[in-house]
């Protein structure tokens, strides 16, 4: 999200400062690079520079939707890559190209690289300013019935993550942010502000004892069913609080 961000603001000729590499975005990553197109560099810095050298004017996040129905028994992890985003570059009637966000390698010394390779977008998309009301309402829903499911199953140690969620959505103070912080006019509007904390509290997936190690056998298929609409709502906050940052006209 940041990343996107950072890069609509400099191509609106905006100051970025030290975001990369100092940001915490970063924190344990040794090295971003793009390849592939005429937007190719080794740092998002540079990235910056050619999008702007190459007339870009906005940068937007998408995602790669997966085709057809999820099984059942699908491992929550696996869900986890079916909404795998992409950056696309260009106007917003022409996406341009498009980045599939799908390299990530550990170094084996505490830092990862990231590879972003960039592809032709598919013609005749026209994307359109997101709806962040819509998207809001639809993640504070699912944040409710997860905050209502964890405490029923015996799962109460989501259940604060849920809530601080939902309290960024319902206009609760803010909490301080480490990704954001330093960083705020990035997000110059405080609705895509609430949610990138929201979306940053509902992430309970990717470590030990978290929400997908997790197996609810008397409710697997409410479990199954809740996890993939949490998804589904977290990546699609993501997306928004990117896509508000692009210049629409």
């Amino acid at each position: 999200m940041l990343l996107i961000a950072a890069a609509n603001r400099f191509l609106a000729g905006g100051e970025v400062g030290d975001f990369w590499p100092n940001s915490e975005v970063f924190l344990f990553t040794r090295a971003v690079i793009f390849e592939d197109g005429v937007t190719a560099a080794r740092d998002p810095n540079r990235w910056f520079a050619a999008l702007k050298a190459s007339g870009m004017r906005g940068v937007l996040l998408g995602r790669r939707r997966s085709k057809g129905q999820l099984p059942a028994e699908m491992p929550i992890h696996h869900a986890l890559d079916t909404g795998a985003p992409v950056i696309e570059i260009g106007d917003a009637a022409q996406a341009g190209c498009r980045v599939p966000i799908d390299r990530f390698h550990d170094d084996g010394g505490g830092k990862s690289w990231s590879t972003f390779y960039v592809t032709a977008a598919a013609e005749g998309e026209a994307p359109a300013p997101p709806d962040l009301e819509a998207v809001t309402a639809v993640f504070a829903e699912i944040l409710d019935e997860l905050a209502h499911f964890a405490h029923a199953h015996g799962m109460d140690q989501f259940v604060p993550s849920f809530g601080a969620a939902l309290g960024a959505l319902r206009g609760a103070p803010l909490e301080r942010n480490s990704y954001l912080a330093g960083y705020e006019e990035l997000l110059p509007d405080m609705r895509a502000r609430s949610l990138f904390v929201a979306a940053a509290h509902a992430h309970v997936f990717g470590g030990m004892g978290s929400w997908d190690d997790h197996e609810v056998p008397q409710a697997a298929e409410q479990f199954l069913s809740l996890t993939l609409r949490l998804i589904a709502a977290d990546s699609d906050a993501s997306q928004a609080v990117a896509n508000t940052t692009f210049a629409w006209r």
